[in-house]
């Protein structure tokens, strides 16, 4: 008879561990969801924040350097690397087939958010928030040229996200960050 209140007990007690462990994983799995919804609603909502408390019309983030800033119309008067992030061309956005590119400033100052850009490195990911849409991009090209107040663009018809900004060593030299719509 002890031997059989023995096993029953060996067996409850197997029974209750192993729904206990399911249990805890399937409580870990929901939690895992939990979490990562969160995340993202909280993520959305600070980039409806950034949009909402400057009245920009995009925001351009870059994981790999913490950086999330908004960007205004070409025609309005915050569109300036003096204030901001400044938009280069009125004529192509995101949602466009055709080179997206945006400047600022590389120095120490408070208005050199691309202060960080040297930091990148190939296949380093940035996307643009624009118009309830988020676009990602791949970096896949960085470019050393003389400033000139032009930069060299090859492929004029592709989806393209283009940063620019001033060498920190070379004050003659402007980098060219390029990264393709995926």
């Amino acid at each position: 008879m002890k031997k059989i209140i023995v096993i029953l007990f060996i067996l409850v007690t197997s029974m209750l561990f192993l729904v206990s462990y399911e249990k805890k994983e399937n409580y870990e799995k929901i939690n895992d969801q939990k979490v990562e919804a969160f995340f993202n609603q909280v993520q959305e909502e600070n980039i409806n924040r950034i949009y909402k408390e400057e009245n920009y019309i995009g925001v351009l983030e870059i994981p790999k350097l913490n950086l999330k800033r908004g960007f205004y119309t070409y025609e309005s008067k915050e569109n300036t690397v003096e204030k901001n992030i400044e938009l280069i061309s009125k004529n192509c956005y995101p949602n466009q087939d055709c080179p997206f590119i945006l400047a600022s400033h590389s120095g120490s100052s408070s208005i050199a958010f691309f202060k960080n850009l040297d930091q990148l490195t190939i296949e380093d990911k940035a996307i643009i928030h624009y118009l309830n849409e988020s676009y990602e991009y791949q970096l896949t090209q960085i470019i050393h040229e003389p400033k000139t107040g032009t930069i060299s663009i090859l492929d004029t018809n592709k989806s393209q996200l283009i940063l620019t900004t001033c060498n920190k060593k070379i004050s003659t030299v402007q980098d060219i960050y390029i990264f393709i719509k995926i």
